[in-house]
């Protein structure tokens, strides 16, 4: 494992330590031989990234969490740019407004408002990109993909980045 003369070590474990605890552990080194060619020795270091991990595994368990929580969503949901167009949709959108995935993403929300609703929506939108409130809710009319008006009580609320910029709107609907 330690390789030819002079070649470089880059390789993670997982150790039990005596308490029973398994921990993560970058060894960095160099190889060197000794001096009468005979087995040499590993000088480096060894980083314990074990907290690394652990934050993670969590933001990967959280990310799937949310992405299980959107999917499976009785209520339509769906994730806009910050200029309306759809990231994301789930199925239970999908179906209210009678189209398919492929229909909904990269299209604005506003293609699918009543023509009335669409300048409401989109104050909204400013509103919250801009940083003014965090949610907002309120009643729209939806237009299905036979023209059929669905009114629908709407939530969205504006989600920022990790430097606090806004990032993008997440929505939900209600069928009343």
């Amino acid at each position: 494992w330690m390789g030819a003369p002079g070649a470089s070590v880059n390789h993670e474990y997982r150790v039990l330590t005596p308490d029973g605890e398994v921990r993560t552990l970058l060894i960095r080194g160099l190889h060197v031989h000794a001096k009468d060619g005979g087995p040499g020795r590993l000088v480096g270091t060894a980083i314990d990234l074990s907290d690394e991990r652990a934050q993670q595994n969590a933001a990967l368990e959280a990310q799937r969490q949310f992405k299980q929580s959107f999917d499976d969503a009785p209520s339509p949901m769906w994730i806009a740019q910050l200029d309306g167009s759809l990231r994301e949709v789930n199925d239970a959108l999908c179906d209210l407004l009678r189209r398919d995935r492929a229909q909904l993403l990269g299209a604005p929300l506003n293609d699918f408002l009543h023509p009335d609703d669409a300048e409401v929506n989109s104050m909204a939108d400013e509103l919250l990109s801009a940083g003014e409130r965090a949610s907002v809710t309120g009643e729209l009319r939806f237009l299905d993909a036979d023209g059929n008006v669905i009114w629908a009580i709407v939530g969205m609320t504006l989600i920022r980045d990790t430097t606090g910029s806004p990032a993008h709107l997440i929505g939900h609907a209600q069928d009343i």
